[in-house]
């Protein structure tokens, strides 16, 4: 196993009797016992002779794990000068974790707190959105998912999981006995900012694994983001989505699969219509994020209703526009699309593949055909792609390959300079920093209408969006950002979801750019 080196991580009571030439002569350190097993970790797991001296000295099995010689020799600095440490400058406020309701205290030789505290300030501070905590055969392996794309953080003995989720579980107000699924969530006072935890747990052949999700309450940059022009929509999608906004009437679903911004986009749609004229509405399951001037409810099960049931209250409520959180199940798409066919303003979020797909499995689950079709419906789908670190992206041709997978087959990776991820320490080395978005927009119109009232096939549907709804893929709109300098290509290739039936009607480079950047009259 990798641990990191962290007094934060380590139990440094360990080190008590320990000879300080010792330790540092041979660069290890103590981090975890277990009854007659100590975890060391070690920059050469394989030497033999100190492993050896260990068990002799301290008596007990020695597990060795790894870490780089230049992170343990700096922790043993940190351990044996602790009044000159970085730690122990930082403000104290900046290393607590404060936790509503938390009422438990940790027993003095039981370091799961802090090892708790460690992983969820490290996530913070590495911007990460989910903790995963995953129990393998012989250690729990820890990953941080960052700007998409999980990153393994570092390993921990295997004997400390069982404590560490136990920890984790009761400030959560979990069942500590109880080994199946569960859920709970918690507000946190992390390094003076207002942090959600949302954890869930899962049985598996090694143990409970547990993800954790950081929503950070108050963050100027989900506040920023709470804007259609930040949301990452190129020139003609921000256009095209304004308008449909402003349309009296319609049904309005962002689809995509989890975690890839459907909620933000929805937020920021609902404050571009917030304005004094208007009754908005809400149905969530949970509420996100207050918007104030908006009525926000909340559904559960303990309500006694069904949630279609709720959205068919709200029509009571003289609404100019309906929210509505999530569409479940059958029932509630059809309580939406019938809040869309009596003229109010709809907008839900949809888990789908792509914007014609959408379409296809609303029919799938059930709904008649001639209700999408007499009704006007919009649906935007959108993926998140990583942001190239602006410190340190450098010049790239990327190979005509890639374009083709992206069914981009007329493009040549000549026509326009695009950039690739090299890693500095301002993006941690990784090439890329937060996140943007790429997006296909379709709005129905009589020819979409048509082919689906007769139940066409999803490839001739499609053929119909390019050419009569003037559709730009999500690949096309990923070029457009990448020769932005936004995102690579390769970034692109790895999120998008591909239509087969797209490289039949290709566009070339200048083609794409020119009608993504808005100045096709036709297209907007």
């Amino acid at each position: 196993p990798r641990i990191i080196p962290s007094l934060e991580l380590m139990d440094q009571s360990l080190m008590d009797g320990m000879s300080e030439m010792f330790v540092r002569s041979n660069q290890f350190l103590p981090v975890h016992k277990e009854g007659d097993q100590l975890t060391v970790v070690m920059a050469d797991p394989a030497n033999r002779e100190l492993l050896s001296e260990l068990h002799s000295q301290l008596q007990v099995r020695i597990a060795p794990a790894i870490a780089p010689a230049s992170e343990i020799r700096q922790t043993i600095e940190f351990f044996y000068n602790k009044s000159t440490s970085v730690e122990s400058k930082m403000d104290p406020q900046l290393s607590q974790v404060n936790l509503e309701g938390e009422t438990s205290t940790p027993d003095s030789d039981d370091n799961s707190a802090a090892v708790a505290n460690f992983l969820i300030k490290n996530a913070l501070t590495d911007r990460a959105s989910d903790i995963h905590i995953e129990p393998q055969e012989k250690y729990i392996r820890i990953r941080y998912r960052i700007d998409g794309v999980l990153h393994h953080k570092t390993d921990l003995p295997s004997k400390l999981g069982p404590s560490l989720i136990q920890r984790l579980k009761q400030i959560s107000r979990l069942d500590i006995e109880q080994k199946s699924m569960q859920e709970g969530k918690i507000i946190g006072d992390i390094m003076g900012r207002k942090v959600e935890l949302r954890i869930s747990t899962y049985p598996s052949l090694w143990g409970e694994n547990m993800v954790i999700q950081l929503n950070e309450k108050q963050s100027m940059h989900q506040e920023l983001l709470l804007n259609l022009d930040r949301i990452g929509f190129s020139p003609l999608n921000l256009i095209r989505v304004q308008k449909i906004l402003n349309q009296p009437g319609g049904l309005v679903m962002i689809t995509g699969p989890a975690n890839m911004g459907k909620t933000t986009t929805l937020y920021a749609a609902i404050n571009y219509l917030n304005q004094q004229n208007r009754s908005i509405i809400t149905a969530e399951d949970p509420i996100e994020r207050p918007v104030p001037g908006t009525i926000q409810g909340t559904w559960s099960p303990d309500m006694g209703i069904s949630y279609a049931d709720m959205i068919r209250s709200m029509l009571k409520q003289d609404p100019d526009i309906l929210v509505v959180g999530e569409i479940k199940d059958e029932e509630t798409m059809q309580a939406v699309v019938e809040a869309a066919l009596t003229g109010c303003k709809v907008l839900t979020t949809y888990p789908a593949f792509d914007a014609t797909g959408a379409l296809l499995r609303l029919m799938n689950i059930g709904l008649e055909s001639y209700l999408i079709a007499s009704s006007n419906v919009t649906v935007l789908s959108q993926r998140l792609v990583r942001r190239l670190c602006e410190h340190c992206k450098a010049p790239h041709t990327p190979k005509k390959e890639i374009f083709d997978m992206l069914g981009l087959v007329d493009v040549d990776p000549n026509t326009y300079e695009y950039n690739r991820p090299m890693g500095c320490p301002e993006c941690q080395e990784r090439g890329f920093k937060d996140q943007t978005s790429i997006h296909e927009i379709l709005q129905i119109n009589e020819a979409i209408r048509e082919a689906v009232l007769e139940r066409k096939p999803a490839a001739a549907i499609r053929g119909i969006a390019r050419t009569e709804a003037k559709l730009v893929s999500m690949a096309e709109d990923g070029l457009y950002k990448s020769i932005e300098g936004s995102t690579s290509v390769e970034e692109v290739q790895r999120i998008a979801f591909v239509n087969e039936y797209d490289s039949q009607t290709p566009w070339e480079a200048e083609e794409i750019y020119s009608i993504c950047s808005g100045l096709e009259a036709e297209y907007l």
